[in-house]
């Protein structure tokens, strides 16, 4: 069993890295914007498809905080969620890793390669064996 240790030390572009990791071991395309200051204020940081899935996924350190046009498209694209729609939105912090793997595919310890898992992760000890 893994015990959670804080996160907040992570950054969000350490873990954008991760979640594009798990995404593409998961067989996602993933698609991100790598200069925003170019981009409409609120878009989410990827977007994520694998048929029939189209994710927007908008990403947060363990303490920050959406700006206000970031929830505002938060919550235009909630209304867009299936069964009616067909844009899944998330909003991922560090401190939701498990979520992350979850959502995106089948989690097997050997496939994780990110900054906060123990045992199999090559990267970061942010969580310890129980």
């Amino acid at each position: 069993m893994l015990d959670k240790v804080p996160t907040d030390h992570i950054l969000e572009k350490d873990f954008q890295l991760d979640v594009r990791r798990i995404a593409t071991d998961y067989d996602w395309e993933v698609f991100c914007t790598y200069f925003s200051a170019k981009s409409p204020p609120g878009e989410p940081d990827l977007r994520l498809i694998r048929p029939p899935r189209f994710l927007m996924v908008e990403l947060k350190r363990d303490n920050g905080k959406l700006t206000p046009k970031q929830a505002e498209m938060a919550k235009l694209l909630r209304a867009c969620a299936p069964p009616e729609g067909g844009v899944e939105y998330y909003l991922w912090r560090p401190r939701d890793i498990d979520e992350v793997h979850r959502v995106l595919g089948p989690f097997t310890p050997d496939i994780c390669r990110c900054h906060i898992r123990n045992g199999n992760c090559q990267l970061h000890t942010d969580y310890v064996q129980g």
